[in-house]
């Protein structure tokens, strides 16, 4: 009589690999288009030497790509008032969030936290806040290590609440501070503007 499966008795532990399998024990299945957050996946645990597990969907996809972190936003909390032609740290002592409690609201800088060197995502903005002349010049800028100018936008000829904003990307090692800075001439009396949607800085890590 012809047999046409082999009993569980007659396969020894460990005696089926993958030269004893074809492409046929995944293309012979059923296809499937979509999946089940509860549906199961197999696969081979490096950290058990190899033993096979299984891991819900739901499981398998959060452990797939990453998060843009480090990451944080700081916002000036009230207004500041700056002098003309002088280079002025922006008092950014608000946070929305900080993953890993890298901005100090004192100093008003961001250090780049241990291990978390590469590629940053730069963004910041600064307000006027009724500036009573047109500025000559107004100028924001970012700078690294107090010396490496990262990020600058210049305006000029602008409203009594115009804005200086820009974004960028660049390269940071641990350990870099970096913070923001504004510049202006041909105003007596400026001030800048508080509030997370008019003076802020604010940074996360890409993904590589």
């Amino acid at each position: 009589m012809a047999i046409d499966k082999i009993t569980t008795p007659a396969i020894a532990d460990g005696a089926v690999s993958a030269d004893t399998l074809t492409s046929t024990v995944i293309t012979g299945q059923t296809a499937e288009t979509s999946i089940a957050t509860d549906d199961l996946i197999l696969l081979s645990d490096t950290s058990a030497s190899g033993a096979l597990k299984k891991m819900t969907r739901a499981n398998f996809v959060s452990g797939i790509g990453g998060t843009n972190t480090p990451s944080f936003f700081a916002y000036l909390g009230s207004v500041q008032t700056v002098s003309a032609s002088t280079h002025t740290t922006v008092a950014l002592n608000q946070e929305s969030f900080d993953t890993a409690s890298g901005f100090n609201t004192s100093t008003y800088k961001y250090t780049i936290p241990s291990g978390q060197g590469g590629k940053y995502y730069l963004t910041a903005q600064v307000r006027r806040n009724n500036f009573t002349a047109s500025s000559d010049r107004f100028n924001m800028y970012v700078l690294k290590n107090n010396s490496t100018n990262l990020m600058s936008v210049e305006v000029s000829g602008d409203s009594d609440y115009g804005c200086a904003g820009n974004s960028t990307i660049v390269s940071l090692s641990a350990g870099d501070v970096i913070h923001l800075l504004i510049y202006f001439t041909n105003d007596s009396n400026g001030g800048l503007l508080n509030g997370s949607e008019n003076t802020y800085l604010g940074a996360y890590k890409l993904i590589e």
